[in-house]
């Protein structure tokens, strides 16, 4: 083998070489990252939530990390690292934590995923929580007093309300005000009553029929149902 022929050889060689190493690296950084997309995030049955779309890596080898961080920056809750060790696609997870626990305010739901190789890459979206005071009007019926003495009872249930004051307003069915009533609530989910002896603000004793009641939370917006009272 000649010195020209040796040398263009080697040259050749080292040409090959770099070009295998180098297109890995780059097909690497370009299409081996996992994804992550938010589908939504809601309130329901007691939990503050957020349904997020986590896709693993080309060759399925990666995990997800999940974590909610205040306005501040600070972790506030932290869900368990998902290994994306099964086939490629993309799997859709849940992630909760308590809605009464949770104050109002600003959040970002962050997720960081990282491939087999280590390149990691990250996902946040930002997620605004205002808690929604409810009250609701479940029944009534008559109830007997320790006294002996009847009253009709209305019974009502409320989510969010601690602090809270609500208000129960009985009408006739033209209108006219009957009674009204007022309700404090301690806890953030509570059943609570009322209780009307069956005489108005002023005046006699009033008679069965149809009536109206109104009940609202302090800044809400009321709400009425009409029920007939057996006297």
């Amino acid at each position: 083998m000649n010195k020209q022929f040796y040398i263009r050889y080697v040259a050749l060689l080292m040409v090959f070489v770099f070009t295998v190493l180098l297109m890995p690296v780059s097909t690497m950084a370009a299409g081996y990252d996992g994804n992550a997309t938010l589908v939504k995030s809601y309130n329901k049955d007691g939990k503050f939530s957020m349904v997020i779309d986590l896709t693993c890596p080309d060759n399925g080898i990666g995990t997800f990390e999940i974590f909610l961080t205040d306005a501040s920056g600070n972790v506030y809750s932290r869900w368990d690292t998902i290994e994306a060790i099964y086939s490629f696609g993309t799997r859709q997870y849940t992630f909760s934590r308590s809605y009464a626990d949770t104050p109002d305010g600003q959040y970002k739901m962050n997720v960081v995923a990282t491939n087999g190789y280590g390149n990691s890459k990250n996902f946040s979206w930002v997620i605004n929580h205002k808690k929604t005071v409810s009250v609701n009007f479940k029944d009534t019926y008559k109830v007997k007093n320790a006294d002996g003495t009847y009253s009709q009872q209305f019974n009502f249930t409320s989510v969010n309300g601690k602090g809270k004051t609500y208000h129960v307003e009985l009408y006739t069915n033209d209108g006219k005000l009957v009674k009204s009533f007022s309700f404090t609530d301690p806890y953030n989910k509570t059943n609570w009553y009322t209780k009307w002896n069956y005489f108005p603000e002023s005046g006699v004793k009033m008679k069965s029929g149809s009536y109206i009641l109104k009940y609202w939370v302090d800044g809400g917006n009321p709400k009425q149902a009409t029920i007939t009272i057996s006297i």
